[in-house]
């Protein structure tokens, strides 16, 4: 097994450099976001969170729903990005 994975992680510099350099940029996203916000938006950001990862680990984290939820907000925002185009070719 660890052929495998040696064979996976170690040949792919380009992408083993991409993915680290995504993982610090992330946690120094976060980081920042974490001291810019409120005591009262930190404790609601880090609830969540936790109860997150907590249905994930319970295993009572629905992933379906989740997908379909993403899928909905994502139709809704090209419709609207839509609407605003053609409302905007109009004006013009």
């Amino acid at each position: 097994m660890n052929k495998e994975i040696s064979k996976l992680v170690l040949p792919n510099k380009k992408i083993n450099y991409f993915t680290v350099s995504i993982l610090i940029l992330g946690f120094l996203c976060g980081c920042i976001f974490l001291i810019l916000l409120s005591n009262d938006d930190k404790t609601s950001t880090i609830n969540q969170v936790t109860s997150y990862f907590n249905g994930i680990k319970d295993g009572s984290f629905n992933s379906g729903l989740a997908f379909k939820n993403n899928l909905i907000i994502n139709y809704l925002y090209i419709i609207n990005m839509g609407f605003r185009f053609i409302f905007n070719w109009f004006i013009i």
